[in-house]
């Protein structure tokens, strides 16, 4: 398990992910309804920002997929805090 520091606050990835997002300028998202912070960054598309979030990128949602936490710790990305579609994620 790998942890970083978005404004302060501690990420929890696997270490596996790690490498993919280090390089990236993460910040936090205050999600809706007070449902916790989300790690996110943004990407310039035209005149537009579009957010990756990170336990999406973990997970590899794409689309419509819905990702939830199972500890409801919003700021632990770990595979095995995750569930797709209401499948638990695999692990290494």
């Amino acid at each position: 398990m790998k942890v970083f520091l978005v404004d302060s606050k501690p990420v929890f990835v696997d270490d596996e992910d790690y490498c993919h997002v280090e390089d990236q300028s993460w910040c936090l998202n205050k999600g809706k309804y007070n449902r916790g912070y989300y790690a996110m960054y943004g990407v310039r598309e035209g005149c537009r920002v579009r957010k990756v979030y990170l336990h999406r990128l973990v997970a590899g949602a794409v689309g419509n997929d819905r990702v939830k936490f199972i500890n409801s710790n919003t700021l632990d990305c770990r595979k095995r805090n995750l569930r797709k579609n209401g499948k638990r994620l695999k692990t290494i």
